[in-house]
Parts: C-alpha cells; structure tokens; sequence
C-alpha cells in the first residue's frame, strides 16, 4: 500500500517538482497545507494532499476533441463502454502538460483537477516499466483513429508515394497480402511518416482529412464516468477511464491508476486497431503485478488454469478480483523465472507485435505452428503467439518456455 488511513500522499504535478516529493506527512493538514495545495479523501478516510494542477478548464472543446469521427460513418472511434459520454460530449475538459481530463459539466471542477494530478503524477514512471521514456513512448505509441489506418491499408497500392516500391507480382497478391504489405510499410516509420502517409491516403480518397481530424495529441486522455457500480478504471489506446474522483478515490488509486496507464501502454504501443491483442490473463496479469496490486501465492495455481482465460468472454460467471489476482500470480511467475536480463523482454512483446502485419490482418499461425488452442476459452492473437516465441522466456529448469508449451503445462510449471 502507498497510501495509509492515517496518512497521506503528497500528489506533486507541478514540473518543477520532482517524484521524490511524494510521501508521508503528518495527519494535522491544517498547519501544513501550502496556499497552493488542497486534500481530498480516499473511500476509507485517508488523506490526499494534492498540490493545485497547472492548467486550464476549458468549454469550447470540438466534437473529436476526445474520440476522433470518422467521416464515412458519422461515428467515434470506441474507446470503451466508459468512455462513450466523453466522446459524445467533449466540451468540458482541463488540460495540463501531459494530461487532458474530460467531464461532464455537472461534475465539480475540482475532479477535474484532482484525476489531472493523480494521473499525471503517474505519467514519467509508467514508461519506465516498458524500459522507455515519456518522450520516446509518445513517438513510439499510436496515435492514429483506426479509420483512418484502414484507409491507408486500403488505397496504399494505388498512391503516388508507393508506385516506385510495389512488387512485380503486387496484383497477384492476395488482399490480406497486400494489407501485410502495407502495414510493414506504415509500421516501419515514425508518428510523423505515418501521419504523412495516413494524409497522402486521405487525399487520394477524396477526404480531405487534417491531422486533427484522424490523430491525438501527445498526452494522456483521461475520461472522468460516473458509473458507480462499474470498473474505477479502464484503458484504451490514448488513455484512461477514471471513475470522478468525487463518486470514489480507493485507497489503492496509485496502483489502480498505474495499472491502467500499463494497459493503455499496452494497446498504444503494439498499434493495435481491434481492441488489447494481449491475452486477458497476461494483460490483466501484467498490469496488476507492474502496478504493485496483491497477486494469488502461487500455491494456490490450482484452483484457475490461468492460460485459459484469453478475452473477457471467458470470464462470464466468475468473479473479475478473483482472476485477476490468479493472473498476477501467473505473470509473477514469469517474471521471477526469467534471465534479470530478459525480464524486459515481456513487456517489449507488444513492441515485437507491432512489427508483424497479422497484428492489423488478425490472420491466424503459419500451418504447422507449434501451437495447440484450449479446450475452452478463446484464441490468442497470432502476433502475441509469436512474439512470446521470439523471447527468450525459460521455466524454472532452464529450458526454453514456448507459448504452447506454458498453456498447456501451466499447474505441472507451478507446481515444481
């Protein structure tokens, strides 16, 4: 726990501080509270002292201000079920240097501010995790409305820009073919080159789009929801849904906010357009243990056979808290088990992923791959399938760890 009922935690978002300024204080706020901080409470009782965010509150934000529109259909990109109020009305919003939090009018302005310094308090550690930067995951990160990538894919063949580069056989190719093709070719440059191709192709189809049209700025998104009886939080591609801070602030809020930003990293980084193409139990597992939240002992393997639990279908009937602690426990292991040198090529999965075009495709393992699906729960994506393949993640004995082999040999792995 970072956070104690009879203590508090300074949140520091102002630049010139530093992440060191966190920490304990003394539980008489009166004496101690500087002109330009506030505290709020956590659901217990705790006490939150957050310094007053640099930033403005705002009311003229644009229609695609949160969630781009594409223009073929008339409709937001879908950011998650607790995120559709914000892409419908995106007006009201308080934007910093790293975060943009957006809420209903009828929200106090304090949530506002208050989820902008929670998160953004967050913000330079998370990278970290990912062995990267804040400011190299913005230039690494997707950034891009998925609309507007399927229209690239689309066209690229018949763009100026690719005349010089087809293949010989390019009209022989099959239209997954040419869709890998023109994936490797958007993947394999930076945020700018892909924004210049997404355009190129914009305007080839007769769009017009800007770049404010079908990309997102580099900063957090944060939608503030209202949904008391739902998730505190939930990630996508550019942020975070964050329940407002005046319906709840749990005492675990630190690592429950870290565990977002994990999966909002996660999705952004493997560019993705269909949703996290990580495995439920390794998304959840990764992000609740990278956070700090309690994990299963791992005696207690038994009672879930975690590689089964693949997207949220799975889950239907059973108790989320309960897995989610199981699939912490199961990621725990593989951290623990690998070479300390090769403990970052678990996360670097999802930049591996990234580079292989069955990520956009969703095309399924070569014939003949060393891969078996579950008796139940759903199918892996293939990227991830070899992206894993392609690390060097052992088991306890030393021996080479495949996909395959850790789904099918989960409890015989944990029980050694």
């Amino acid at each position: 726990m970072e956070l104690f009922s009879k203590k508090r935690t300074v949140v520091a978002i102002a630049l010139s501080l530093t992440l060191g300024a966190c920490g304990g204080g003394s539980d008489d706020t009166s004496d101690t509270l500087n002109e330009n901080e506030s505290y709020v409470e956590t659901d217990s009782g705790g006490q939150v002292i957050v310094e007053n965010p640099q930033g403005e509150i705002k009311t003229d934000g644009e229609v695609n201000s949160f969630a781009k529109i594409s223009t073929l259909t008339g409709k937001h990109e879908y950011l998650g079920e607790l995120a559709v109020t914000c892409s419908n009305d995106s007006s009201n919003y308080f934007e910093t240097d790293k975060v943009v939090v957006f809420g209903s009018a009828n929200l106090p302005v304090d949530d506002l501010k208050t989820a902008a310094a929670l998160v953004e308090h967050q913000v330079e550690e998370v990278p970290q995790i990912f062995g990267t930067n804040w400011a190299d995951y913005k230039s690494q990160r997707r950034n891009i409305a998925k609309f507007a990538i399927d229209n690239f894919v689309e066209n690229y063949g018949d763009l100026p820009s690719a005349q010089s580069s087809l293949p010989s056989n390019y009209s022989d190719m099959s239209e997954n073919e040419k869709a890998a093709l023109a994936w490797d070719v958007y993947i394999s440059g930076d945020n700018e080159k892909r924004l210049e191709l997404v355009l190129e192709a914009s305007n080839y189809a007769g769009y017009g789009w800007t770049a404010d049209d079908v990309s997102h700025e580099g900063k957090v998104k944060v939608c503030l929801h209202e949904e008391s009886n739902n998730s505190y939080i939930e990630a996508f591609y550019t942020g975070i849904s964050l329940q407002a801070p005046s319906i709840s602030i749990p005492d675990e809020y630190n690592q429950l906010i870290r565990k977002g930003l994990v999966q909002m990293m996660q999705e952004s980084l493997s560019h993705s357009v269909h949703g996290n193409p990580l495995p439920l139990w390794y998304s959840e597992g990764q992000a609740r243990y990278s956070g700090g939240l309690e994990v299963a002992e791992r005696f207690e393997h038994e009672e879930v056979d975690v590689p089964m639990f693949v997207d949220a279908e799975d889950e239907y009937g059973m108790d989320s808290e309960f897995l989610e602690l199981h699939y912490g426990m199961a990621f725990r292991y593989l951290f623990n088990t690998v070479d300390f040198e090769e403990r970052m090529s678990l996360f670097n999965i999802v930049n591996v992923m990234a580079k292989d075009p069955s990520i956009y495709t969703q095309e399924g393992l070569p014939e003949g791959y060393d891969f078996e699906p579950g008796e139940t729960g759903g199918l892996e994506s293939a990227a991830f399938i070899k992206a894993w393949d392609e690390q060097y993640i052992i088991d306890e004995d030393f021996n080479d760890l495949t996909y395959n082999r850790f789904k099918h040999s989960y409890h015989q792995l944990l029980s050694q």
